[in-house]
């Protein structure tokens, strides 16, 4: 199995080496992505959401989830999380724990490219 830690090593260190597939994943994941792994996956976001909001509230699915995360041609999101939610996100990340960051929500241009 290959060791990922020294990817940014062999890329320097090997000229004409491509990109390996998880650097790349990386460089190019979605803001709705980049959310829902920094939950710990697509079921445990909703959990937060829905443990955030408490047991009067509409509940959060993954469908919806995973919606975010399809592109915009198939019906989805192309990878944003809605204005309407992103509150809600941020709200219920800081009451579960987790660490959401600015850029984690920032579209970046590869993103841009898919959008269209």
């Amino acid at each position: 199995m290959k060791d990922y830690g020294n990817s940014h090593y062999d890329l320097v260190n090997h000229p004409g080496r491509t990109v390996d597939s998880k650097v790349k994943h990386e460089m190019i994941m979605t803001p709705a992505e980049c959310v829902v792994r920094r939950f710990g996956g697509v079921y445990r976001l909703c959990n937060a959401v829905n443990a955030y909001q408490g047991e009067d509230a509409v509940k959060l699915s993954p469908s919806t989830v995973y919606r975010w995360m399809y592109p915009k041609e198939k019906g989805g999101m192309g990878g944003l999380i809605p204005n309407a939610k992103v509150e809600l996100v941020l709200r219920a990340a800081r009451y579960s724990g987790v660490l959401i960051v600015p850029e984690d929500l920032t579209p970046k241009p590869f993103h841009k490219m898919m959008l269209k």
